[in-house]
């Protein structure tokens, strides 16, 4: 489903791109990489808000995805909003900082 989803964002088919990723996190919740394949649908299509919401709703339903996190951060770097890095981050300390205690 991944690559068939990176297959139709490559050709603009934003549609069936997003139906494979949305099928792909169906399939493993945890694979951040689905959840960066869909940011990027809404991103092509100009839905900014929809492509950042899809990382935050995956942090709130799986906050130890270490991965989510990054794919997160990698976002708001693409994006030009490294104003948001530092609440993640925050966010992320607060979840992983007591289990390196």
């Amino acid at each position: 489903m991944y690559c068939c989803g990176n297959n139709a964002l490559k050709n603009q088919e934003y549609s069936k791109a997003e139906s494979y990723f949305k099928r792909a996190i169906k399939k493993n919740k945890q694979r951040s990489e689905a959840y960066s394949g869909l940011a990027k649908t809404y991103l092509g299509q100009d839905e900014d808000d929809k492509a950042e919401n899809v990382f935050l709703d995956a942090i709130d339903t799986q906050s130890g995805n270490a991965d989510l996190y990054d794919a997160c951060f990698q976002f708001y770097l693409d994006t030009d909003q490294t104003l948001k890095i530092p609440e993640l981050l925050d966010d992320a300390d607060d979840i992983f900082m007591p289990e390196m205690l």
